[in-house]
């Protein structure tokens, strides 16, 4: 009889975030379908707050044909933990591998999850499974790419670069915090005005309409996905889904997560001192070189 196995992680931070852990559970179930034929995987996903836009955004007819069962809980239905140990389906499983959480029996959830049944908890853990070698890093050239984008938005995405950039593009990608820094924007606008070629049309995203509406007044020439019309000048989607993420937002997103892995180059700055993880399937899945200004 095959081992059942769970593979889960929580919905409730950033695009980047989310993909990122889609990527770390999809590579380790592709590692342990080759190297194993003794398990059942379940993939779940805990839609925490209940924000129903997983569907519209993830290829679910892929993730149901890649492993036994594929699931998106929302409550009562959530995987929690308890003390090492979570409840599905009426039985309970023992945790055997938390992302970034050395303490597999405290009741924090890791980037990702893996639990087992108690009664193959030793036999499992003996495989010496590689987890920890699929919890992958913010820069990392391991990850194996996966069909996981919902067809019918990477269709829109098609379209949108079949009629703006027919012969491959470069983007742009300004991450806002709220309150924004009009000086930082005006700078990193400066620095591409004397940087990029102003005869070149490019793929400009950000969470602020602000800065679209500087280099749309700049000499820099741009074509936007989510346009003016689209983003509310008061409006900084931040990607946390708790605090109000809309559909919308989540299309417009997801959208320029799929075109910025579309380009050749990124030319990439923000109010945040690290580089945002919404860059993170161009830079390790796609190999899109990023330009930090």
């Amino acid at each position: 009889m095959k081992k059942k196995i769970i593979f889960n992680h929580n919905f409730v931070n950033g695009w980047g975030d989310t993909f990122l852990c889609v990527f770390d559970i999809l590579n380790c179930i592709d590692f342990l379908k080759k190297n194993f034929d003794d398990f059942e995987i379940i993939y779940t996903i805990n839609d925490v707050y209940n924000v129903g836009t997983l569907d519209k955004v993830l290829n679910l007819e892929f993730l149901n044909s890649f492993v036994d069962r594929f699931e998106i809980l929302i409550n009562p239905e959530l995987i929690h933990l308890n003390n090492g140990f979570t409840t599905y389906k009426n039985i309970t499983y023992k945790r055997i591998y938390s992302g970034r959480n050395d303490n597999v029996i405290n009741n924090t959830p890791g980037t990702f999850d893996v639990f087992v049944l108690e009664s193959d908890f030793d036999e499992i853990k003996n495989k010496s499974i590689p987890f920890i070698d699929f919890t992958f890093n913010d820069i990392d050239d391991r990850p194996k790419d996966f069909d996981i984008f919902n067809k019918e938005l990477v269709n829109r995405c098609d379209e949108f670069i079949e009629k703006n950039f027919k012969d491959g593009f470069d983007s742009i990608f300004y991450r806002s915090l709220n309150p924004i820094n009009e000086s930082k924007m005006d700078s990193f606008v400066s620095v591409l005005e004397n940087t990029l070629d102003q005869e070149q049309y490019y793929f400009m995203c950000s969470n602020s309409s602000v800065i679209k509406k500087k280099l749309m007044d700049s000499k820099i020439k741009i074509k936007l996905f989510r346009d003016l019309d689209n983003h509310d000048f008061n409006h900084i989607p931040n990607g946390f889904v708790n605090l109000g993420q809309t559909i919308d937002d989540a299309l417009f997103a997801v959208g320029e997560l799929i075109i910025l892995s579309m380009g050749k180059h990124i030319y990439y700055s923000g109010e945040i001192t690290n580089i945002s993880l919404f860059n993170w399937y161009a830079m390790n899945i796609k190999k899109v070189k990023l330009v930090n200004l």
